[in-house]
């Protein structure tokens, strides 16, 4: 019977082992700004990192991330569809300075080729009278190609 118990066992542990490990991929480790969080108007860097690599391919078609807001001034789409990609963390610039809550909506493929999206929102506030350029523009290591729009209308 302990046999029986011990081989049990074992397949068991494999079995759950391995399956973490597959899914490790999938999860995101932090967000930048955090969800939830109330961070002061100005240049910054939206960004999501993942527990593995990010798959990197010519242009990144399928590494979006877009920031809409704010949502109770007519929420507009507020990045300009650049996507960099470094590794574990997928990021896009915002020039922002009207308060109010931001909803990032983001897409990604995990360097084994699975897709995975998600939301969260986060809070602007100008207590400086901060005043945005307006949403940056493209650098030069941006891709030509506009990946597709993740908000299907205004939040």
């Amino acid at each position: 019977m302990n046999k029986k118990f011990a081989v049990l066992s074992i397949v068991l542990a494999s079995t759950f082992g391995f399956a973490s490990q597959a899914m490790a991929h999938d999860e995101v480790g932090a967000t930048s700004p955090a969800a939830n969080s109330v961070v002061e108007a100005g240049k910054f860097d939206v960004s999501v990192t993942f527990g593995e690599d990010i798959l990197q391919t010519k242009g990144n078609p399928g590494e979006v991330i877009e920031v809409v807001g704010p949502k109770d001034a007519g929420a507009e789409v507020q990045s300009n569809g650049c996507v960099a990609v470094d590794a574990k963390v997928l990021s896009t610039p915002v020039d922002l300075d009207k308060p109010g809550t931001y909803t990032v909506n983001w897409r990604s493929v995990s360097s084994d080729g699975h897709a995975t999206e998600g939301t969260y929102d986060f809070k602007l506030q100008n207590t400086t009278g901060y005043l945005s350029d307006g949403v940056p523009a493209e650098s030069e290591a941006c891709s030509a190609q506009a990946p597709e729009a993740l908000a299907t209308e205004n939040t």
